[in-house]
């Protein structure tokens, strides 16, 4: 159970399982702002991501054996089906890793910790902690808190955003993100973190930052946007169509 304080005063415990990943308040089932935008958000690249996953498992393959027996085919095709989640289930874990690495950085630089978290040895999730230290180098940050659970009053939708901190004299939300792209809805998803800081701490959010942490070159992508009311507009228009659809799924149960 975390207690969400405002800037009010008031107080709103909300009730997070880390296991089966959801959210609620006084009992009630809260979407996540991750899953309001994974439900109404496509996304046509991962199906030929997925198509290049199985690609790749049999070029892997035929290096290795040489030739398939034609007695071998339904275990290769069973196999190319799930090689997309062999990967995916892969970079999850590098994901896990390098998040784990920069929360505990930061709880340290807050004083909440005595131990400078270690670098892992895995050469992806290093690589990503490289790229996550040079970022850190190169600007002038006061951290101000790490992996903070959010919940919005008005339109009931909760989340944890991955830091928050004033860099370069501007009050900032920062999400890393370990994949291979930015992409469009993480920056709706970065709004909607900033307006619960802004209810959270009393003071306007000037801009967030998107930081992809590159796992093969360990150098880092920084995104900054200020203009966060515009991508809020739109992650409101995703909420609509996430409750929308929910209606719909739901009606005559």
């Amino acid at each position: 159970m975390h207690n969400i304080e405002y800037s009010d005063g008031n107080v709103i415990q909300l009730e997070f399982d880390e296991a089966k990943h959801w959210y609620k308040v006084d009992g009630e089932y809260v979407p996540s702002v991750t899953g309001i935008l994974r439900a109404t958000i496509a996304k046509p690249a991962l199906m030929y991501w997925a198509v290049n996953c199985a690609a790749n498992y049999l070029d892997d393959l035929i290096s290795e054996e040489g030739s398939i027996n034609s007695n071998d085919w339904a275990s290769v095709k069973a196999d190319m089906k799930k090689a997309h989640n062999k990967v995916s289930s892969h970079a999850q874990t590098i994901g896990k890793i390098a998040h784990k690495y920069a929360e505990d950085a930061v709880s340290w630089k807050l004083g909440n910790s005595t131990e400078i978290p270690a670098v892992p040895e895995e050469v992806e999730a290093k690589n990503s902690v490289h790229a996550f230290t040079s970022w850190v180098k190169s600007n002038d940050i006061k951290w101000l808190g790490s992996e903070e659970k959010i919940y919005h009053r008005h339109l009931d939708y909760a989340g944890t955003v991955d830091a928050v901190a004033e860099i370069n004299d501007e009050f900032c939300v920062i999400d890393w993100k370990t994949g291979s792209n930015i992409y469009e809805e993480m920056y709706l998803q970065c709004a909607a973190y900033a307006k619960c800081i802004e209810d959270m701490h009393g003071r306007e959010v000037d801009a967030f930052y998107i930081l992809r942490l590159d796992k093969t070159t360990g150098k880092h992508q920084a995104v900054r946007s200020s203009e966060i009311d515009k991508y809020f507009d739109a992650f409101k228009h995703s909420l609509g169509l996430y409750r929308a659809l929910n209606d719909l799924k739901n009606k005559g149960k």
